[in-house]
């Protein structure tokens, strides 16, 4: 059972700003990804994770260099 605090994420998240780029980096692996292009964008299945990245460090562990996202400090 994964346990996720609310109040954590909200509050990463109101330090996020931009838009998803929908280049498919952070999606590399999955089976939904052709091309570099998500072919279920605006209909994602439950196991994608609308709320990422959250932070800086998201970014940093997945290897993504240009995201639409950036954070405050």
């Amino acid at each position: 059972m994964m346990i996720i605090d609310k109040d954590y994420i909200s509050k990463k998240l109101a330090k996020r700003q931009g838009q998803c780029l929908k280049c498919g980096q952070c999606c590399r692996g999955c089976k939904h990804l052709k091309d570099n292009l998500c072919l279920v964008y605006e209909n994602r299945p439950f196991y994608c994770h609308q709320d990422f990245p959250i932070d800086q460090q998201d970014l940093d562990a997945f290897g993504i260099k240009n995201c639409g996202y950036s954070f405050e400090k």
